[in-house]
C-alpha cells in the first residue's frame, strides 16, 4: 500500500482557505439579495476592527471590508491549522479522536456566542439566521 504524506500546514491552510471562502461567498448572496453587497463585510469590519455598533454612514467603507477581510480570513486560517494539526493527532493515536470533537464542539459553541453577541454589538443589523445558515 502507497503511503501518503500529509502537510499539516498545506492541508490546514486549504481547509481554511475553502471554509473561508464558502462564508465569504454566502455573505455575499446574503448582501446581493439585500441589494447592498459587501454590507455584512462592512458591518463587521467596523464593529470588530473600529469598535463601532455599525457603519458610520450608509455607504461601504473599503478600509472597513478589507480590514474585516484581512481578520475573516486569518481566523479560518489558523482554525484549519489547528484541525488538520488534531485530524493528523487523531490518525496516528485513537486518545486524540476525542479532542477533534472538543476542538469541534467548542469551537462551534464559541462562534454561536460570538455570533450572538455580534447581533447586539451592531444594534441588530446583523440577523443570527444569517449566521446560523451560513455556519450549516
Amino acid at each position: 500500500m502507497h503511503h501518503q504524506h500529509h502537510s499539516n500546514i498545506r492541508e490546514g491552510l486549504l481547509a481554511g482557505l475553502i471554509g473561508a471562502l464558502i462564508v465569504a461567498a454566502w455573505y455575499l448572496v446574503v448582501d446581493l439579495g439585500r441589494g447592498e453587497a459587501f454590507y455584512t463585510s462592512n458591518l463587521l469590519g467596523h464593529v470588530f476592527v473600529r469598535g463601532g455598533s455599525g457603519p458610520a454612514d450608509a455607504g461601504v467603507s473599503s478600509p472597513a471590508v478589507l480590514q474585516y477581510f484581512l481578520l475573516h480570513f486569518g481566523w479560518f486560517l489558523l482554525f484549519g491549522l489547528g484541525l488538520a494539526a488534531l485530524i493528523h493527532l487523531a490518525t496516528r493515536n485513537s486518545a486524540f479522536r476525542m479532542g477533534v470533537w472538543l476542538y469541534l464542539v467548542t469551537g462551534t459553541v464559541f462562534f454561536f456566542g460570538l455570533s450572538y453577541l455580534l447581533t447586539w454589538l451592531s444594534g441588530l443589523a446583523f440577523p443570527v439566521w444569517t449566521i446560523s445558515a451560513g455556519t450549516l
